[in-house]
């Protein structure tokens, strides 16, 4: 029932974000942009988003085998493709996340340690995605006269070291379990703890740490030259640093899990931020929606790779 209201709130709002863009912004224009793209471009980018799938799945490998959890690859697969599917459908990738973890511990039954390696594995992500943001601001900021941006990359770099404090801190750590008791959450308290001394397993781990980093910049740093192609099948005049600056943000907005798979959210903060640099809201949603429908050919396939492999995790 829960899950059901969740959903439908998410509809909702999705709705709401899409019918003020569609209020705002000429969706004919943006059809007609797209429908005229240049196709070298335009499959170029599609190839290099099909191949963050399997630096996705090395990213993961990589902490799991760091724990000494060793599934055979094809579950990893199985598991992670069920997350792209799950992310388009649950509470954004947080929705995702649970998914993919929950379809490892029925193979490995190592719930703290699956869930541990899944959360670093977001982290990880989010550090490149801050990392990279910074930088190219730092860089690029005489290009994009807009403090607004820089004020909002300030935030998200103050989002993730508050997160790094809570996981990796025993001093926050012991400080979140008391504030917990006082709320007699024992039970989230306990599985808090079984986490926290999971992902302390990694403080030694410095090397697979620095290497799954890499690997993050490396999709992530990816991510930005996608978007960049796509926009370049549209014939936009514009600069790579822009994107180096504004995709970053664009990702950690549309994870807010209020809309479903992001839609809306993403099309949104596309539209504001890419104004920014003088792109036109037409071309702004027509780059946001199809980095969408490439999401959504790879969440499919991904469902499909779930659905078709239900039978093995059977046995």
């Amino acid at each position: 029932m829960k899950t059901s209201i969740s959903i439908l709130i998410r509809l909702v709002v999705t709705s709401l974000i899409l019918g003020f863009l569609f209020l705002k912004i000429n969706f004919v224009q943006v059809f007609s942009i797209i429908s005229t793209c240049d196709i070298l471009f335009f499959l170029a980018s599609f190839l290099l988003f099909i191949s963050l799938y399997f630096f996705g799945i090395l990213r993961w490998q990589m902490l799991l085998h760091a724990l000494e959890l060793r599934p055979p690859l094809s579950r990893i697969v199985t598991a992670f493709s069920g997350g792209l599917f799950f992310n388009m459908i649950l509470p954004s990738t947080i929705g995702g996340d649970v998914a993919r973890a929950y379809s490892l511990f029925s193979h490995t039954k190592e719930a703290s340690k699956i869930v541990a390696t899944v959360i670093l594995d977001r982290l990880s992500g989010f550090l490149a995605v801050t990392f990279i943001a910074i930088l190219s601001y730092a860089f690029g900021h005489s290009y994009i006269n807009s403090p607004l941006i820089g004020w909002i990359i300030l935030f998200i770099a103050s989002i993730f070291i508050f997160i790094s404090l809570l996981l990796f801190s025993r001093y926050i750590s012991e400080k979140f379990c008391a504030f917990l008791r006082l709320l007699r959450l024992k039970k989230i308290e306990a599985v808090w703890l079984k986490i926290f001394n999971a992902l302390s397993l990694f403080r030694d781990k410095k090397g697979v740490l620095f290497r799954n980093f890499l690997i993050s910049l490396l999709i992530q740093g990816t991510l930005v030259i996608i978007f960049y192609l796509i926009a370049l099948s549209l014939r936009a005049n514009t600069k790579v640093i822009y994107f180096f600056v504004i995709v970053p943000i664009i990702q950690v907005i549309s994870t807010i899990p209020i809309t479903i798979g992001g839609l809306g959210l993403r099309d949104a903060s596309a539209v504001l931020f890419f104004s920014k640099v003088f792109i036109p809201s037409e071309i702004a949603v027509s780059i946001s929606l199809i980095s969408f429908l490439f999401l959504v050919i790879v969440g499919v396939a991904g469902g499909i790779v779930y659905v078709l492999t239900l039978h093995t995790r059977r046995l």
